[in-house]
């Protein structure tokens, strides 16, 4: 009887479950509409937001942001747009940089791939930002610091940074072999 009990209650809590849909627009790509040396530019935006529930596939020739280092597309609950992030900057759902929205520099960030992650708060119109920086120790390159950020956004404001750079953790994390030197940079 336990066991038939347990499954139940199992079907039961599935049922009444409902999908999150942080993840329904997907932005792939890493040529920005500043980058005019690859025409046509731009990145592909998959949208699963769609009544048919099939994918939709464009080209969005103007975003400005870049996704060659790191890549975090977020929508709210409802799955609408709200902003990227990538590992340097965050870019609201018109386009346009958050203000105070540069929380990293570039600077040897090519080396570093999956460098960040972006959590929603409890707050619904809240966004916790957890990501590393990047230094040059000699031969190496590596993060010494974990990072955390907080932005408030809906789709009625463009986005308010409300915390920035709070470091969570400080360490020597992930350390590569820097192949081009002291000069070498990103940007």
């Amino acid at each position: 009887m336990k066991p038939t009990f347990n499954i139940i209650l199992l079907i039961l809590a599935a049922i009444t479950l409902s999908a999150q849909k942080y993840d329904y627009n997907w932005y792939t790509g890493y040529v920005s509409s500043k980058d005019k040396y690859y025409f046509p530019y731009g990145i592909m935006h998959w949208q699963f937001n769609t009544a048919s529930g099939n994918p939709m596939f464009t080209l969005d020739s103007f975003k400005n942001i870049e996704f060659e280092r790191n890549l975090n597309n977020v929508s709210d609950r409802d799955g609408n747009f709200l902003f990227n992030f990538n590992g340097g900057y965050l870019e609201n759902y018109k386009n346009k940089p958050i203000p105070n929205g540069r929380l990293n520099s570039f600077d040897y960030l090519g080396q570093f791939s999956q460098m960040s992650v972006v959590l929603p708060s409890s707050n619904s119109d809240e966004y916790n930002i957890f990501y590393k920086t990047a230094y040059v120790y000699g031969k190496f390159v590596g993060s010494q610091n974990i990072l955390a950020s907080t932005i408030n956004i809906n789709r009625l404001s463009e986005g308010v940074v409300k915390s920035k750079a709070q470091i969570i953790a400080s360490d020597t994390f992930h350390v590569k072999r820097n192949k081009c030197g002291p000069t070498c940079k990103w940007l």
